[in-house]
């Protein structure tokens, strides 16, 4: 009986101590927040892009890795359509939890071999980075709050491991991309600020005018550019330590000399 009533609170409707700023049932009386529902697919859709990319066969390079990073990115935007279509504590678990495992799962793939991460051993890395992810799940599920502060917490750490890759870089298309999915994230980022914090004012606007101003829905829209930018600079990123490992590899072959014959 506990647990069937945990599991009401978990999935009903409004439950998640989070709301944004669009008027909750304005458009449909099913659908909680309905135009960032909506702009939430947009994310799903450019994993969806970068999937069907791999396909090509110019760019079966990257193999299952960013595969999994574009499912990755699918999830966040079913997730998220489904927190704001429900405001649920569910919703907002999948929402945030797969931004929490993208993030890692980023940084297994970009942070170098045998570099020493975080006072971390690089043998003992990857396993410490799916440990966090079981653990932090946990916590998202018992604690909705921990769950917004952990995903919020990891915004710098991702932004040091696509940083810490640029750097290394000598890919200058990777660059360039690197560089617009960064404007993409600072205006998306800056939609988000705005829903957040400026809601009596968009509130103001609506009254006085008739239109309200969709910030959390533009915070989407920028983020699906950023996600389909970031596709492609992390396969670029990939292959070009592919290659790097390949070269060191073969310089640390020892020379065979050929043998004279007397």
């Amino acid at each position: 009986y506990y647990h069937s009533d945990w599991l009401k609170s978990v999935v009903s409707y409004d439950s998640s101590p989070i709301d944004w700023c669009e008027r909750n049932y304005d458009v449909h009386e099913h659908v909680t927040e309905f135009w960032n529902t909506v702009s939430s697919f947009l994310i799903t859709l450019s994993g969806y892009i970068c999937f069907m990319h791999q396909l090509l066969p110019q760019d079966k390079t990257h193999g299952l890795s960013t595969l999994l990073t574009y499912l990755l990115i699918g999830v966040i935007g079913i997730g998220s359509a489904y927190f704001h279509g429900t405001l649920s504590i569910l919703g907002q678990v999948l929402d945030e939890v797969s931004i929490l495992w993208l993030v890692l799962y980023s940084a297994i793939l970009l942070i170098p071999k045998g570099k020493l991460v975080l006072l971390v051993e690089a043998s003992k890395f990857r396993s410490v980075i799916v440990a966090f992810m079981v653990l932090t799940t946990l916590v998202s599920l018992i604690s909705p709050i921990l769950s917004h502060v952990i995903v919020l917490s990891l915004i710098p750490i991702g932004v040091y491991i696509f940083v810490s890759a640029y750097r290394r870089s000598n890919h200058e298309l990777a660059k360039q991309k690197f560089t617009s999915a960064v404007y993409a994230f600072l205006a998306a980022f800056l939609s988000w600020l705005l829903d957040k914090f400026s809601c009596s004012w968009m509130q103001y606007i609506e009254v006085h005018t008739g239109f309200h101003p969709q910030f959390h829905a533009l915070w989407h829209t920028f983020v699906a550019v950023m996600c389909y930018l970031l596709c492609d600079v992390c396969g670029m990123f990939l292959e070009e330590n592919f290659h790097l490992h390949l070269k060191k590899h073969e310089m640390s072959k020892p020379a065979i000399l050929p043998v004279k014959s007397n």
